[in-house]
């Protein structure tokens, strides 16, 4: 069955070369939005590409152009979480041997006649290290391992599974005096909300609790 031509229009930037930068980009743990601007393309073009490729693999269409295209940007973001959760993972559980180096150069400083003031005149020149003269180095190496960082473990627990691990949801309490501390009970779904939500939400929070401890310092409703 033949396909049908392309209509006439605005030609499309989709190419092989491109999708390559796209993932690239993405591998590298940059948002969809600035691997779009970096390429002068926009969102809606880059989700409609995804769509196209999502038609394509459903309809096994491995002719199409955009075959393939959605999973190759799934597998750069999952790349991209993979190193970031490696890096808070070994931060968390510690143990990772770090070596550090520290020299310390002296520069030697040596007499010499001073033309100026004639013989016997002496003035101190300092020997730099365009003199090569060797100058006297003190090395010391140092090698210990990093602790465990129990801040980043319970990040992990947290973002793995909210319900068990997640924090409690701080709010102004009666007359503006101290939080309320609820607890995810099954009342309230945060997992149905999406990171920049959480993220709001803790910032809320943070706010909520800044302006209680505000208010409960000596002094704080004096004028």
């Amino acid at each position: 069955m033949a396909t049908a031509s392309r209509p006439p229009g605005r030609p499309t930037k989709y190419n092989e070369e491109l999708v390559k930068k796209l993932c690239k980009m993405l591998e590298a743990g940059n948002p969809v939005t600035v691997v779009c601007d970096r390429h002068g393309i926009s969102e809606s073009t880059f989700h409609l590409w995804k769509q196209k490729s999502d038609e394509a693999e459903e309809a096994e269409d491995r002719a199409s152009p955009f075959f393939g295209f959605s999973e190759r940007v799934r597998a750069s973001q999952a790349i991209a979480e993979e190193k970031a959760l490696k890096i808070v993972w070994d931060a968390a559980v510690g143990g990772r041997k770090v070596t550090k180096t520290v020299v310390k150069r002296k520069a030697l400083v040596q007499d010499e006649p001073d033309p100026d003031w004639g013989p016997g005149s002496e003035r101190r020149r300092l020997v730099m290290e365009t003199d090569r003269t060797l100058l006297e180095e003190e090395t010391t190496v140092t090698t210990y391992q990093t602790l465990p960082n129990p801040s980043l473990a319970r990040w992990f627990l947290e973002r793995r599974n909210r319900k068990d691990w997640g924090n409690s949801l701080s709010l102004t309490g009666e007359g503006g005096k101290g939080p309320i501390r609820y607890r995810d009970e099954g009342k309230l779904d945060l997992g149905k909300l999406s990171d920049d939500e959480l993220d709001h939400l803790e910032k809320l929070y943070e706010k909520a609790e800044a302006g209680a401890g505000a208010a409960d310092e000596p002094g704080a409703d004096q004028g």
